[in-house]
Formats: C-alpha cells, structure tokens, sequence
C-alpha cells in the first residue's frame, strides 16, 4: 500500500514535470518561429536581402537591430544596435568570470596565507574575512547583473519600439516593447502581426503605385 503510494505520487510527478517541459518547448518552438517569421517579412519588406538571418540563432538577434536601424536618444546615437545585442552578454559574462576568480584567488590566498609550520591554522578572523569577502562578492555580482539586466533590457525595448513604431502609434509601441520583456511569446507575437502588416502595406502601396501607372497610361 505505502510503496503504491509512492509509485502513484513519483508517477505524477514526472507527468507534472514532463507536461510543463513540453510546454516549454513548444513555446520556444512557437516563439522561434513566429519571431523568425515575423523579422523576415520586415526585412523583405526593408529591401534586405539577409532576411534569412531571422531563423538563424545569435544572427537573428543581430537582424534584429539592424531591421531596427539606429537609434536616437536626444544628443545622442546608437549607432548598429544588433552588434550590440549581441555584445553585451559576451561582456557581461566576460566580467562575471572576472569576478568570480578574483573571489576564489581572494579565498585561496587567505587560506594559503593562514598555513603555518606546514598546518592549517585559520584563525576566527581569516573565517570571518572569508565569509565577509563572499558577501562582498555577492552583493557586487548582484548590482553588476541587475545594471546589465537593466541595459540589455532597455535596449531590446528601445531596438523593438522603433521597429514596432513604423506600424503603430509611438505609445502602443512602446507598450508592446514593455510587455515583450515581462510576458512570454508576446515579443514574437507582436514581431509576427507586424511582419504581416509590413507586407500588407507593400502590397497597398504596390497596388496604388500600378493604379496610378494605369491612370498615366
């Protein structure tokens, strides 16, 4: 009876687990494809012929500041946001892993520094240094990736505004920015109808353009 039910609440455990991981993949299959075809018909409609980088991982995050064009803020200029995107979490973890050797450098130094006549002597005071290095380090890690957080996600809001702009109005675009950084799909949802609708309006103004040839005709 009790190793039943165990077999019953393992059972339902890996049903829960495995239901919420194909969830999950569909959703990012979805997203895929949705952002993907979404980034590709702008860029068709923008003339590029490297629209194909929109189903390319990494690249597509590149196509996708580069369909964005540069940004303006106020004086200034972000000039090939796409590089951008792609830089700073390179750069981020580049100063992460900085970080965590200085912290074990720091930690194995202070051991190496309390050994004395070939034994391990650490003190109440080496113990504490530790524990209050580790902390230091924590809390600086913790402001360092809250800051690269704030910019990268800034970015990607400003990259998918003045993308989204062109087809809307300036405040529905930067909502929807907003809310493709806080809700799931919604990014690509929104890169999809916008894709749609950058097409429709090339096949408007291509219609108007061949009425107005026939009426010169």
């Amino acid at each position: 009876m009790y190793y039943n039910e165990i077999n019953t609440a393992a059972v339902t455990v890996f049903g829960v687990y495995f239901a919420i991981l194909g969830t999950c993949l569909l959703g990012g299959i979805a997203s895929f494809v949705f952002r993907g075809i979404g980034m590709y018909k702008i860029g068709k409609v923008q003339g590029r012929t490297n629209a194909w980088l929109a189903f390319i991982p990494f690249a597509r995050t590149y196509f996708q500041g580069e369909i964005s064009g540069e940004i303006h803020l106020k004086k200034r200029k972000i000039k090939s946001p796409g590089i951008w995107l792609i830089l700073l979490p390179f750069i981020y973890g580049i100063v992460f892993a900085v970080m965590y050797v200085g912290l074990m450098l720091s930690v194995v130094i202070t051991i190496l520094s309390s050994i004395k006549y070939e034994e391990m002597d650490l003190s109440v005071s080496n113990v504490s240094g530790i524990i209050t290095t580790f902390i230091i380090a924590i809390i600086v890690i913790f402001v360092v990736s809250l800051v690269y957080v704030a910019i990268k996600g800034g970015l990607q809001i400003l990259v998918n505004r003045q993308i989204y702009e062109r087809y809307t109005t300036v405040n529905m675009a930067t909502l929807h920015a907003v809310f493709g950084m806080i809700l799931p799909l919604y990014e690509s949802i929104c890169m999809f109808v916008f894709g749609r609708k950058a097409e429709q309006m090339m096949e408007n103004h291509m219609q108007q353009n061949q009425v107005i040839l026939e009426e010169q005709e």
